[in-house]
Formats: structure tokens, C-alpha cells, sequence
């Protein structure tokens, strides 16, 4: 149970950002769930990490657009479906860790590339390799063609990760024509 002087540090944490990290713009369904603030402190840091992105508007956008459910328990990971929302955990990970930019990413492969011909470069790449991958054969980018997406490009647009593939230099230097897919498709600019 949190007690009272938590509650207010937490409030402080979330009122100490500066505006543009909160989540004004993003719809945040709490499900009835408590407000948990050190939970929303980690929300509205993963929507800065978003907004900071040097990428397409229209993309960021489209990432502003979805709603997001926090999970009403711990244990659950954050996760998408076909429900047209984004599910975040209540659990902590690292604050540096581009977990909801994977799951918006999923969203935007869903709603935008996933059943169009759009999808056939994506779908080249990701079959080459996995026939001959530059990565552990287990590591979760190699689940399906999705999560090859959501892992490699959050890696690609935040610069790092907590499992593979790591780096955007990774990428980049193991993958150049996957790197490339990815900075052209989402118009990521790096000075």
C-alpha cells in the first residue's frame, strides 16, 4: 500500500517533467485501476522517448492516436492484439528501455503495412535473416515477422535496447540493408 508521503513524491516526479514529456495528447485508459505514480512517472517517460524521435510527423502521429491501457495488475507485460490499443505494464524496466515505442510500432505495422504489398521488402529482410542471422537463432526478434519489425526498429529509432539487437550501430554495421529499410520507411533523421 503506498503511503501518503510516496504518493506525493510520485506526484512531485510526474508534475517535475517538463510539459512536453506528460501525456496530455495520448488517451490513457487507467481501467479503474489506481493511478499509480510511479507507474505513470514510467509511462510519461516512454511517451518522451516517442516524441523525441526524429521521424516522419504523420508517423508520430499515428503513434499519438492510439490509446493506451495500463494493465490493472503486475505480471502482465506490455503487449498489442487486435484490439486497436496499446497495453503497458505496470511492471518497472529500465527507464532508458523503448518499450511502449516497441509496442506502438507493432500498432503501426497492424494498421499500416502488415496485409498491403507494402509489407514484401520487410518480409524479404526478415526471411534472409533468419535464414542466416547475424543474432543469437533465439533471440525474440526471430519470433515472427512482427516482432522482427517492432525489436529492430525501436533499436533503430531510440538508438538501444536491452536485448537484441542492441545498438543502432548493430544494425547498421551487421544488417545495412534492414538499417536502411527502416530509416527510409520511418524518415528517421540523425545529425
Amino acid at each position: 500500500m503506498t503511503n501518503r508521503r510516496q504518493f506525493l513524491a510520485g506526484t512531485a516526479a510526474i508534475l517535475a517533467l517538463p510539459s512536453p514529456a506528460f501525456a496530455a495528447d495520448y488517451a490513457i485508459d487507467w481501467q479503474g485501476g489506481t493511478v499509480d505514480p510511479a507507474v505513470a512517472a514510467r509511462l510519461a517517460r516512454q511517451i518522451a522517448i516517442v516524441k523525441a524521435l526524429p521521424i516522419r510527423p504523420e508517423i508520430l502521429a499515428f503513434f499519438a492516436r492510439q490509446p493506451i491501457r495500463v494493465l490493472t495488475g503486475p505480471g502482465e507485460g506490455s503487449h498489442v492484439n487486435t484490439d486497436p490499443v496499446v497495453y503497458f505494464t505496470r511492471d518497472a524496466f529500465p527507464d532508458d528501455n523503448p518499450v511502449l515505442l516497441h509496442e506502438l510500432i507493432h500498432r503501426w505495422h497492424f494498421a499500416t503495412l502488415a496485409d498491403t504489398p507494402r509489407v514484401q521488402p520487410l518480409r524479404r529482410l526478415f526471411e534472409a535473416e533468419r535464414a542466416h542471422p547475424h543474432w543469437p537463432r533465439r533471440a525474440y526478434m526471430y519470433e515472427n515477422i512482427s516482432e522482427f519489425l517492432a525489436m529492430t526498429a525501436s533499436v533503430v529509432l531510440y538508438g538501444r535496447a536491452a536485448r537484441p539487437p542492441y545498438t543502432r550501430a548493430e544494425v547498421a554495421n551487421r544488417t545495412p540493408d534492414l538499417y536502411r529499410w527502416i530509416v527510409d520507411t520511418f524518415g528517421l533523421r540523425l545529425s
